[in-house]
């Protein structure tokens, strides 16, 4: 199994004697699914202009107990991928959360219901002209932030599950990662495409012929584990490049799944399918609600989707 640390001269810098070598760093993206239910509400908030929303807030975070460690919290597929992933590598796990900032995977936090993309939680419905990089920045100060340059400082290797929603979100520390790419690996279905320009090649060259097998959804997640897997295959740390060429080889080796056709459709038509299941099994999972819609009726539809249209048919 590789090991990061201050000798690995062909891969990383050199940190002086004094500095602390820490651990590698996972960072992956909160999720909508969590452990406990949530005692914060987005919809509790008024409407309004970003730094009143953001103050209210904050204020509802200050008053709130923590109730579970962040690791344990989110369960949502791709970010139980990037816990996965740090328990192989030994690594800290960070967590970007729209709620709350950057928070340490050991912190004990709240449950909440707040999302930066769309939805029926999503905090951009209450502000006027929202911008999820100023959002991000004005609720870095809250009870349970953590300060994600700190956490980012004189580590080996850091590890990014990225979606394009929280990487508008967190620009500033994408922009920090920049200035040291060597060290920076991301992972994302077109990540390329929204990451700064410094770190395009960072960008780990992940496919749908890798495995564990998943959708477009958990993508991020998925790469990151399939890389730590990788990493600790190998005696000793390797480069950036040639990290993206043992996924390149991986990749080549691989198989690409067979996709089958699946036929748009409106939300009406996907609440007649499901509404006979739901009479039958009340608390079906939104996974196997999703299964059954791609598999017995051909049907695209999104995890999210689903369980937006199972909701309202429920309540």
């Amino acid at each position: 199994m590789a090991v990061f640390g201050e000798n690995d001269a062909d891969s990383y810098a050199i940190l002086p004697k004094s500095v602390e070598v820490k651990r590698p760093l996972v960072i992956g993206c909160c999720s909508a699914r969590k452990a406990i239910e949530a005692s914060l509400l987005v919809a509790e908030l008024p409407i309004g202009h970003i730094d009143e929303i953001a103050e209210r807030w904050l204020i509802s975070l200050s008053g709130t107990e923590p109730g579970i460690a962040a690791a344990d919290l989110y369960t949502g597929r791709s970010f139980k991928y990037a816990k996965e992933a740090a328990a192989c590598l030994s690594a800290d796990l960070g967590i970007l959360s729209a709620g709350l900032g950057y928070v340490d995977g050991a912190r004990a936090i709240p449950s909440y219901n707040l999302a930066v993309g769309p939805g029926p939680a999503s905090i951009a419905q209450h502000v006027h002209d929202f911008d999820p990089r100023r959002w991000w920045d004005r609720i870095a100060s809250g009870r349970y932030s953590s300060d994600p340059l700190a956490a980012i400082e004189h580590r080996p290797i850091i590890l990014l599950a990225l979606t394009k929603d929280y990487a508008r979100m967190a620009g500033r520390l994408l922009d920090s990662l920049a200035a040291r790419p060597d060290g920076v690996r991301v992972f994302g279905a077109g990540a390329a495409s929204y990451v700064p320009g410094a770190l395009v090649r960072c960008v780990m060259p992940y496919d749908q012929r890798m495995s564990p097998r998943g959708t477009r959804g958990d993508f991020a997640g998925r790469a990151l584990l399939a890389h730590a897997r990788l990493l600790t295959k190998r005696p000793s740390p390797l480069c950036l490049e040639q990290e993206r060429e043992e996924v390149v080889i991986a990749m080549a080796r691989g198989k690409a799944p067979d996709i089958a056709a699946r036929t748009k459709t409106s939300d009406a038509a996907i609440a007649r399918e499901i509404k006979p299941w739901l009479q039958v099994e009340p608390r079906i999972s939104r996974t196997r609600l999703v299964r059954r819609l791609r598999d017995q009726c051909g049907i695209a539809c999104s995890d999210a989707r689903a369980a937006r249209i199972a909701e309202a048919l429920i309540a």
